[in-house]
């Protein structure tokens, strides 16, 4: 099951409380309605889960209720048909995941998923068809760049920044491993966060963890030409000692924080800092794709950073 938590971190889970309240009070295009409902409302319903594992419920219209279990950290969303009398796991553990809404008839949800290894990805939308019941759609989340973000685990290896390539509306970096690094248990996303600076006009990514390869130079502006939102970036690197500048996002609650309480864990690790002066507040979001060769004894990791 994934867990919330990270390794050699002290996490806090925040937990809402469960009194009747609007959810999503206005009516959308298909006349939805969202309501909280007391968890002991709910009953009699022959669930595929123990009682006392229900965490929250929502009333969804008049046919159907979405349920929350809950067990330890972990949770998972299933949706309860009142036409079928049945219920059906929708949205898994691994997805980690929080209900959002109902847009235009289908359920929402955003996500950070993890696997098993707490390796938590950029936050994402699922988008879940109840009228289908096919499986939830995976799709890119854009958050305005007021919206700090943090992802990935303090757990990864030690990397190096070897690659910074702007492209029309997306920004790639590329990490690989340093040498002498275990390469077990496949290419972890570096701890990262995302901040904004509106003053500057910067949106500033710390990666922890990484240093800058020879490919990369610390300290130089670079100006983009032909980026639609990028007018130039900067690369500065850190040595190990420093204190995090952000430990209240990385304090946040699963989707946009990671949920850090103590942060003296990350004082020692090397970091560096990627300034990108932006033309404008685009949103912004973030894909990560992991690259094998030699067998897999070889791996590179790309961040793909996307603006609209």
């Amino acid at each position: 099951m994934g867990k919330r938590f990270l390794a050699l971190m002290v996490l806090v889970l925040i937990t809402a409380g469960l009194g009747c309240a609007t959810v999503s009070a206005p009516d959308g295009p298909n006349g939805d309605q969202v309501r909280k409902i007391e968890t002991s409302a709910v009953y009699d319903l022959n669930l595929p889960f123990p009682d006392g594992e229900l965490y929250q419920a929502w009333a969804i219209g008049d046919r159907f209720l979405l349920l929350e279990q809950a067990q330890g950290l972990d949770n998972a969303f299933f949706l309860y048909d009142r036409s079928e009398k049945d219920a059906k796991c929708i949205i898994g553990f691994t997805e980690n995941a929080g209900f959002e809404g109902v847009e235009e008839g289908k359920i929402i949800f955003t996500a950070k998923g993890d696997g098993d290894c707490g390796d938590y990805a950029f936050p994402y939308r699922l988008v879940y068809d109840p009228e289908s019941g096919d499986a939830a759609q995976r799709q890119a989340l854009f958050v305005p760049v007021g919206q700090g973000v943090a992802f990935g685990t303090a757990g990864a290896w030690r990397q190096e920044l070897f690659q910074v390539e702007t492209r029309h509306t997306e920004l790639v970096f590329g990490f690989k491993p340093q040498k002498g690094q275990v390469l077990a248990g496949g290419h972890k996303r570096p701890l990262t966060t995302i901040d904004y600076d509106p003053a500057a006009r910067e949106l500033v990514l710390h990666f922890y963890n990484v240093e800058p390869s020879t490919e990369v130079i610390p300290g130089k502006t670079v100006p983009v030409s032909g980026h639609r939102f990028i007018a130039e970036y900067r690369i500065e690197a850190f040595p190990g000692g420093c204190e995090p500048e952000n430990p209240s996002l990385l304090a946040q609650d699963l989707p946009y924080g990671l949920n850090i309480t103590d942060t003296g864990a990350l004082k020692v690790l090397p970091s560096i800092k990627v300034f990108l002066k932006l033309d404008g507040e685009p949103s912004y979001s973030i894909v990560s794709l992991a690259y094998y060769d030699n067998g897999g004894y070889e791996s590179t990791l790309k961040h793909i950073l996307s603006f609209k």
